[in-house]
């Protein structure tokens, strides 16, 4: 991987974020950078994020500011790309162009990892990245969602060996099906540069792992 670029226990990521994406396929990877800057021992985590406009909406009204345009993103160096995924009628197909493939395939062939979440693997397979390579995407399980009926289809097309796991991880590239597994594809990105030390850092101050019931349904909360 590469080295970060300011510091070697700081890591830089960028989000390529498009209009229409995901919230919570954005939302992991930033937060669970943000505790890197809080918890003492943790190398740094930094995101960054760009995307071609300067206000980039999501499907369900979030708005972020982008950190840096593409062309300046373009002349820097990532230890990683994150691609949350979007929605196609919201505008979310912007990404699929120049400059966001170049710096998908730089950052990939100066040994950096590449992490897409749902539609968000598209992008890696327009960069030419996924050929031979296993990967996974988002289908609608009852065929509810229109626009996501043929995206297994379209993976293979981009000549990805598709696979019905939920996170798929091949030569640096990482590939999960979308909102619900989007925290765990967060936390082994994050295991890459902080190891699993780290990362188990991170999810016992979250309180990940434990119990999260406590006897009661919902119906029963005082």
């Amino acid at each position: 991987m590469p080295k970060g670029i300011q510091d070697p226990l700081k890591y830089r990521f960028l989000a390529l974020v498009g209009q229409g994406f995901e919230d919570v396929e954005l939302t992991p990877y930033t937060s669970l950078a943000g505790w890197t800057l809080l918890l003492p021992n943790l190398p740094q985590i930094q995101v960054v994020i760009s995307g071609f406009h300067e206000i980039i909406r999501s499907r369900h009204g979030l708005r972020v500011l982008r950190d840096l345009d593409l062309e300046a993103a373009a002349q820097q160096e990532w230890d990683a790309v994150i691609i949350p995924g979007g929605w196609p009628d919201e505008g979310y197909e912007e990404l699929y162009q120049e400059p966001v493939l170049s710096i998908i395939r730089r950052t990939h062939a100066q040994g950096g990892v590449i992490a897409s979440s749902c539609t968000g693997i598209f992008a890696v397979g327009e960069a030419g990245l996924l050929k031979g390579r296993r990967a996974t995407t988002f289908v609608s399980p009852n065929g509810s969602c229109s626009l996501c009926a043929k995206n297994a289809e379209r993976l293979a097309d981009y000549g990805a060996l598709v696979c019905p796991e939920p996170f798929i991880v091949d030569e640096r590239i990482l590939s999960d099906i979308g909102p619900a597994i989007g925290l765990r594809g967060a936390l082994a990105l994050l295991e890459v540069f902080i190891g699993r030390a780290g990362v188990a850092s991170l999810r016992e101050e979250l309180l990940l792992d434990r119990a999260s019931h406590d006897g009661k349904g919902l119906g029963e909360i005082d």
